[in-house]
């Protein structure tokens, strides 16, 4: 058997070599089969396993600290910031779509577009910040104003990307995702109550920074938090708050253009007591003269716009909707008798010493009322105006007793060039049976519009049932 097989490979060779290749042509066929062979016996042999390099992930402060070092590096970027709050209070709830979308540039240029939608309305209005000066659009008129020293723009882009990691609770690099195509470090933390200010209860926070170049990518909040009356910024107010916050940041180091805008000076006129600035209401049809030297001051609470003197003076104007206050319709003696009986229980010191008629330079009907507070250490003039039965304009000088002599001839003057021109309509909501009243306040602009105090990020309104 052994050699028969032997006799059957000899024969299959000569048949190979009588029809096949030639020696040349075997001898090559020979080596390139034995490289093939051996390339084969390497490929299925057990190779040895590398063990996977590890890298561990960073410390979270540390990841925090850096990624504002590069956004300050990158010195500009664009944000897309969507929020949305559902605000209850008193067994009433409101839900604000908001966003603000805009451009950064380190360390203190903005300009950005905010837009909400509140009560069936939506608002926009435009923000630019540059160091110190806040400008932004009038949502009435469109036109720029500038705002008073301090304010802020309402949102700062890089105010949860720079918090310190210690502020928060809990913060920890949970890993590495990818972010529309970017590897990113995944960052969960907890804003406390405590970090709140004057609101209570705490925030889930989570940030994408990305591996490579450590710049924040986005950043999340969601949670809830109180309020309760008494605060400098709640006060009458109690109720709670559910946010939920998408901040997303883009195009670092694009070149911006930040330029202040152009301001609409307001009117000078000559008068027989020097210069006069003509006072132009934001939301109705009221004009009105004061000296040009009484410098414009951020209002208070309840106030549409306050100027003062350097000889202490100080002028209050308020525009108020009588019908949405929950009041009706008044008539002019209706609402200055209101008024004076408002004057005599809440004012420290109050002394009527005069209620009458008073008419205005271009003819219309008013009354004026003088009197004296704080035991006569000042002298009040207060002009009161009524438009339709329903629109209040109240105009309040407040001068030290010792100069009312005076400036009261230019008090009066003042109060004379009071002035409507064409009816416009204003921001009332609501009915006299049912009026809304409301004031949004989103984080540190003073405003001066009567019904958009954007001081804090606030909603409060008032309803009336039925």
């Amino acid at each position: 058997m052994k050699g028969k097989a032997w006799i059957f490979v000899i024969i299959i060779g000569i048949v190979l070599v009588s029809c096949g290749p030639s020696q040349e042509e075997l001898d090559a066929t020979a080596t390139k089969e034995a490289a093939d062979a051996f390339a084969t016996q390497t490929a299925l042999a057990p190779t040895e396993t590398p063990t996977p390099t590890v890298t561990p992930l960073p410390e979270s402060n540390e990841l925090l600290d850096a990624s504002v070092r590069a956004l300050e590096e990158a010195r500009t970027f664009h944000f897309e910031m969507d929020m949305q709050m559902s605000i209850s209070e008193e067994g009433m709830s409101m839900d604000i779509p908001l966003t603000f979308i805009g451009d950064m540039e380190q360390p203190d240029k903005m300009q950005a577009v905010m837009s909400m939608s509140i009560l069936g309305m939506t608002l926009d209005i435009e923000m630019i910040s540059i160091g110190d000066t806040t400008y932004m659009t009038n949502p009435e008129t469109g036109e720029w104003e500038i705002g008073e020293a301090g304010d802020v723009s309402p949102i700062d882009p890089t105010l949860f990307s720079d918090v310190e990691a210690t502020e928060l609770d809990t913060l920890t690099v949970t890993g590495v995702q990818t972010l529309n195509g970017i590897e990113v470090y995944h960052l969960e933390g907890v804003v406390a109550g405590e970090d709140i200010g004057e609101f209570s209860g705490e925030f889930q926070i989570d940030y994408w920074i990305g591996v490579e170049d450590l710049l924040t990518r986005e950043i999340a909040l969601d949670g809830n938090m109180s309020f309760e009356e008494g605060g400098l910024l709640t006060e009458g107010l109690s109720g709670d708050i559910m946010l939920t916050m998408t901040m997303k940041l883009s195009d670092f180091g694009k070149e911006v253009v930040i330029e202040a805008p152009e301001i609409k000076m307001a009117t000078q006129v000559e008068s027989p007591y020097g210069l006069m600035t003509v006072y132009e209401s934001a939301l109705y049809p009221f004009t009105m003269q004061y000296p040009s030297d009484w410098l414009e001051q951020p209002p208070e609470v309840g106030e549409t716009a306050r100027f003062t003197s350097d000889e202490g003076g100080i002028l209050i104007i308020a525009e108020e909707d009588i019908v949405a206050v929950g009041l009706g319709e008044m008539s002019l003696q209706e609402y200055g008798d209101l008024t004076v009986s408002f004057l005599e229980t809440s004012t420290f010191g109050f002394e009527l010493i005069g209620h009458e008629e008073f008419v205005t330079d271009s003819g219309l009907p008013a009354e004026l009322i003088s009197f004296t507070i704080q035991d006569g250490l000042l002298e009040v003039r207060r002009f009161i105006y009524v438009l339709d039965d329903r629109i209040g304009f109240n105009a309040t000088y407040l001068v030290p007793d010792d100069r009312f002599e005076a400036l009261d001839p230019i008090i009066l003057y003042s109060l004379g060039t009071f002035n409507v021109g064409e009816t416009i309509t204003g921001m009332i909501l609501g009915t006299e049976e049912n009026p809304v009243i409301w004031g949004f306040v989103p984080f540190g602009v003073v405003s001066r519009w009567p019904l958009l105090d954007l001081r804090i990020l606030q909603i409060f309104y008032t309803r009336r049932p039925a």
